[in-house]
């Protein structure tokens, strides 16, 4: 805004008009020095020399166009005369920005005649000034500058429209005070005034010009004496610097006679005085009901102006015709009651009663408005959202001396509808006056409506300001809301994006003003398409598409930036929301930084599949999937439901998750009828094949895994008989079985064995077979003969014997040419993670990455954190390339197994041997875990755990250590004297017993004991070489009992003539006590098997149970996405082992 100074501000300036002309007599003497004046920016300093030893500082700022606050450096400190002496100065300095505000200098064509040493009467200088104006040009020619004389509605006012509740034809709103001001203008060819609006011409302005010769061009003495009778203050011109009533008409009939004013700007109509109109007083009302005194006249348009002056005069704005009023009552009196003010409809009785005493008889008093009383409107909140300045304590100052500044703050200011009359905080009483045509309603407020308004608001968390220590409020901000002070506009995010909806949906009228940066989209969530696009090699890109005014943009950046900023929990109980409320609205924060407000219940598939995605950026961190994540692909399929792209892809996904496959024929000359489950293993394996991926068979000891294999072979060899061979490698006891399998079921195809020493002329014989059969061992020392040749499938049998990747064995496995992998075990994992990372890797090479990262994503959160996301995670990655059932599930016909703990009360000898072992090597490995780590420390922590099971078993397992009693005799076993017991009992009843034990050293303690009581028995341990012939002994009835190493006998075995398993010792892994159990209880047993488990009380050995089943749980957690995640072995768990 362009600032100016001005008779208003020169007048305004001074607290006396004495100081004002002492101010210009300052400046006319020099008095002012250093003057930086830049009425672009409202700013004025100086120094003036004043009567004190050095200069006083001023400086000046506009509040408006013409209003200023001042300070100096005198005793006076503002108003004073040093600073009317600098706005004089600055008045006649030239500025440093925008036009010079100095009267430029004119060359005058005509010499004005100026008063010398003549000195004429005071009459006779009257007439001249009377005569000047008759014998100068009234309209200058074009390129002269002349002065125009402006007449506006006091205050600038001629554009401003009447209020809400106000007519255009009330009195109020058409009579003004008029205001005059003399401007100097430049006029183009046309004679009109050139562009702007010209430098005002103030009384000092006129003096300085008259002076000045030169510069006083276009300025006639008409035009000195007007300026001048345009200042005379109250007679012509009012306090408030409108024109007063007593000679505000004769000034306004004078500028209308030099021709050269003008309403309302210098481009304004030129201004005609035409003849008397005749017209009445006349009472209306406003907005408010208040009673107004007008004019009624014919011919009075709505935009007609009532200048009020003595007389009154009628103000065409259009065309600068001024009418006189014929009031018929005297100019005073008819312009002093026009300026009546409104009056009141609670005061139009008292003024009524007094009128005629006050006001002529021919004007009526005040009528009362028609009023019409209703309590049944009801208010509508309503909430604007903007930036506004809040006051705020300065914290520092003490409270008697505070100060305070204005900060910026975004509140949401309350007010009410009542109709169409807006309630806010400066609205005073319990009615509102509302005009509705020519009668006026009374609407009683709804003080309890109102009220639970502002409950609500704080619902949601916004407090009114002044409950904030420090904050301030006006009057207008007496009903805003906030979450603090100051707040910006983010901390309205959440009211903005969820609760608005919640008001509007009751009723609320909510919106934001344009200076409140938080702006809203509009998102349609059943219109978001997901789709999957091929990126690089092997990988998809996830994009969600969405329409936004018109465009299509990608919300999976905007979705992942809102996850991002959310807290942890807050996101897991969105996601875990099954039927969240609709009310609940979520902010999507778009890239242009509007947000889109979408309701919960419509964005959780999309947000669940986001956090399917969470870990699964490519090297651009784009999310998305690799083609072999079938497991993910499905959970996406699943979650989103309106997936696209990579259709193949996710039918296979879709399959290998559910287990819904098209039935796949068994192939002429495959003689075994499968089992329900064991066609949908076929089935699987089928679906596998036909993706070209491998996957593990991970079925219970004893369902079958061979007879599902073989039947998978079949298929394929008969679909593709010019395929390579398949081969086949299992341990070595296992190897007969597969020979008489493959006889028994699919005796069509051929098999070659690679085993013994005749198997190196054999090699070159692999492509002509259909199924070659090799062992673990033996694949090792073939290594150079058998990867080179190309195999159209391997199958690993107890695949569990490759679980440490670190050996020869995988290495040489993973080195096979094969085209798919298969693995078969029904214990994947034994002790660690890294057994089921050994493996994928042999059949899904990459599917778990490296073993680093395998270490860091998965095995470290869950062996040692029991995370459950990353476990469901893994067990979601593994669940296609996977197949597991258990016997409970898939094979009720099973016999019955009941599995039995005897607890065993060692001798005394035996459990003091038991402390002192047990003290012993608490000390040892509580020394070596602080020496070297958990990690290095593992072969004393075995060798302890080992020792404290010997002792348990027989005391006699630790050598000269066990001795104990005099005469060197180590200490008895209670176990094996238990054992013995129930051998003898269980013997007689007919039974057929397994007896298992880790010890190969303890079985063969165990059978100088049977030998002594003549009982018949065989044994099968890793040193036997020939298994066979033991396993037909048991099998055949010739013997009633096996002595069976733990490890050799648990996998490749049928020994189901047994009804009896006794587990001489528990190991702490269950899958091997599984596997051993499982040699009996298996398909083709027809009795109900019983399990023994010996266990010396109050020893390690209970404590292994416990572990035992964390073991169990560990496991099958892998396989269930819901499963519990056990806690992994730690130091904690080696202390309670040995405590």
């Amino acid at each position: 805004m362009r600032h100016e100074i001005t008779d208003i501000t020169l007048d305004t300036a001074t607290q006396t008009e004495r100081m004002g002309q002492a101010g210009l007599a300052y400046a006319r003497q020099g008095r002012v020095s250093a003057l930086k004046a830049n009425l672009a920016d409202g700013t004025i300093t100086a120094r003036v020399a004043g009567s004190a030893r050095t200069p006083y500082d001023v400086s000046i700022r506009f509040t408006g166009r013409e209003t200023i606050t001042s300070k100096c450096s005198c005793p006076i400190g503002t108003g004073c005369k040093h600073v009317a002496a600098t706005l004089f100065a600055a008045m006649k300095a030239p500025q440093a920005e925008g036009p010079p505000n100095a009267l430029p200098a004119l060359r005058s064509a005509t010499p004005v005649p100026t008063r010398q040493n003549t000195v004429l009467p005071a009459d006779v200088a009257h007439w001249f000034e009377t005569m000047r104006p008759l014998l100068e040009p009234q309209r200058p020619t074009a390129g002269n500058p002349t002065v125009l004389y402006i007449v506006q509605p006091l205050g600038g006012e001629r554009g401003k429209k009447p209020g809400k509740n106000a007519s255009a034809d009330t009195p109020q709103a058409r009579q003004k005070k008029l205001a005059v001001s003399a401007r100097l203008v430049q006029l183009n060819p046309n004679g009109e005034p050139s562009r702007g609006e010209g430098t005002i011409l103030t009384l000092w302005q006129i003096d300085q010009l008259t002076q000045d010769r030169a510069a006083s061009d276009g300025i006639t003495a008409t035009d000195r004496a007007l300026v001048q009778q345009m200042h005379t203050r109250p007679f012509n011109v009012d306090m408030d610097g409108g024109l007063a009533l007593a000679g505000g008409y004769a000034i306004l009939l004078r500028l209308i006679a030099t021709g050269r004013a003008r309403w309302g700007s210098v481009h304004g109509p030129t201004m005609l005085l035409l003849e008397p109109v005749p017209a009445r007083p006349v009472w209306k009302h406003d907005g408010e009901g208040r009673a107004c005194i007008g004019l009624a006249a014919d011919g009075l348009s709505a935009d007609t102006i009532t200048g009020l002056v003595a007389p009154p005069v009628l103000i065409d704005p259009t065309s600068g015709a001024v009418h006189p009023v014929e009031f018929g009552l005297s100019s005073a009196l008819a312009g002093q009651i026009l300026r009546l003010p409104p009056i009141a409809p609670g005061d139009v009785a008292d003024v009524a009663r007094q009128w005629h005493a006050l006001a002529p008889a021919m004007i009526p008093p005040p009528p009362p408005p028609e009023i019409h009383e209703r309590r049944d409107i009801v208010p509508v909140p309503t909430v604007l959202i903007t930036m506004d300045k809040v006051k705020l304590r300065n914290a520092r100052r003490g409270y008697y001396h505070t100060s305070a500044q204005k900060v910026d703050c975004a509140v949401s200011r309350l007010s009410f509808a009542y109709r169409d009359t807006i309630v806010d905080a400066r609205t005073a009483g319990h009615a509102l006056l509302v005009r509705e045509d020519d009668r006026f309603l009374r609407i009683m407020r709804d003080d309890t409506a109102e009220q639970k308004a502002e409950e609500r608001l704080l619902e949601f968390g916004l407090l009114p300001l002044d409950t904030f220590e420090g904050a301030l409020p006006s009057e207008k901000q007496q009903w805003d809301f906030a979450p603090a002070v100051p707040a910006t506009a983010s901390d309205f995010a959440s009211f903005v994006i969820r609760d608005i909806a919640i008001l509007r949906k009751a009723g609320w009228k909510v919106e934001t003003a344009r200076n409140f940066p938080l702006k809203l989209a509009e998102i349609a969530p059943e219109k978001i398409e997901a789709d999957l696009v091929p990126s690089g090699i092997d990988w998809f890109d996830m994009r969600l598409g969405a329409n936004v005014d018109g465009k299509r943009i990608d919300l999976v950046p905007a979705l992942r930036r809102m996850l991002a900023r959310m807290d942890a929990e807050e996101v897991m109980a969105f996601l875990e929301t099954d039927d969240p409320p609709p009310d609940i609205i979520v902010p999507i924060p778009l890239d242009d930084g509007r947000v889109a407000p979408v309701e919960l219940a419509k964005l959780l598939p999309i947000l669940r599949a986001l956090l399917l995605l969470s870990t699964t950026d490519n090297s651009a961190g784009k999310p998305g999937v690799a083609s072999h994540d079938l497991g993910l692909l499905a959970a996406l399929d699943q979650t989103l439901g309106t997936l696209r792209g990579a259709e193949m892809l996710r039918k296979l996904a879709r399959e290998l998750t559910s287990l819904r496959f098209p039935p796949t024929p068994l192939p002429p000359g495959f003689l075994a009828t499968l089992r329900p489950y064991q066609q949908t293993g076929l089935d699987w394996l089928e679906a596998l094949a036909r993706g070209g991926l491998g996957g593990l068979l991970a079925d219970d000891m004893g369902l079958g895994k061979t007879v599902q294999a073989l039947a998978h072979i079949a298929v394929r060899r008969c679909e593709t008989p010019d395929a390579p061979p398949v081969l086949v490698v299992a341990p070595t006891s296992v190897l007969p079985n597969w020979q008489a399998e493959i006889a028994r079921f699919a005796p069509t195809l051929s098999i070659l064995i690679l085993h013994g020493a005749e198997r190196h002329g054999l090699h070159a014989e692999i492509a002509s077979h259909d199924i070659v059969l090799t062992t673990y061992p033996l694949l090792i020392r073939d290594r150079d003969a058998l990867t080179p040749e190309p195999f159209s499938l391997v199958v690993f049998d107890e695949a569990h014997t490759l679980k440490n990747p670190a050996t020869n064995g995988h290495a040489t496995a993973r080195a096979l040419k094969a085209e798919r992998r298969l693995a078969l075990t029904g214990t994947p994992i034994e002790n660690r993670l890294t057994d089921a990372w050994a493996l994928f890797d042999l059949i899904a090479p990459g599917l778990l990455g490296t073993t680093k990262s395998f270490g860091k994503q998965f095995r470290t959160p869950i062996e040692k954190h029991g995370d459950p996301e990353i476990r469901a995670r893994l067990a979601r990655t593994l669940r296609p390339f996977l197949l597991r059932r258990t016997k409970d599930l898939v094979a009720p016909d099973l016999p019955r197994k009941s599995v039995l703990s005897v607890a065993i009360e060692l001798e005394p000898a035996q459990r003091a041997l038991h402390e002192s072992q047990r003290l012993l090597m608490q000390k040892q490995v509580r020394e070596e875990i602080e020496r070297v780590g958990l990690m290095r420390a593992q072969i004393v922590v075995l060798t302890a755990l080992t020792r404290l099971r010997q002792v348990c078993c027989d005391p006699r397992l630790l050598g000269e250590k066990a001795i104990t009693r005099k005469g060197g005799q180590p200490a008895p076993s209670a176990k094996l004297t238990r054992l013995l017991e129930m051998l003898g009992d269980m013997l007689t009843q007919g039974r057929r017993i397994i007896v298992f034990s880790q010890f190969t050293t303890m079985l063969d303690l165990i059978k100088p004991a049977l030998a002594r009581m003549d009982i018949a028995w065989t044994e099968l341990t890793g040193s036997t070489k020939d298994r066979r012939t033991p396993v037909n002994r048991f099998q055949s009835g010739e013997v009633p009992l096996i002595l069976v190493s733990l490890k050799a006998g648990g996998t490749g075995l049928n020994l189901t003539a047994a009804d009896t398993v006794i587990l001489y010792d528990p190991w702490w892994n269950p899958a091997i006590e599984a596997q051993a159990i499982d040699r009996a209880h298996r398909l083709g047993q027809t009795k109900k098997v019983f399990v023994y488990r010996l266990i010396a009380r109050d020893t390690i050995e209970e404590k292994i149970l416990i572990l035992q089943e964390r073991k169990a749980a560990f496991a099958e957690a892998l396989w269930s996405e819901n499963a519990a995640t056990p806690a992994a072995l730690s130091e904690d768990d080696i202390a309670f082992l040995l405590g």
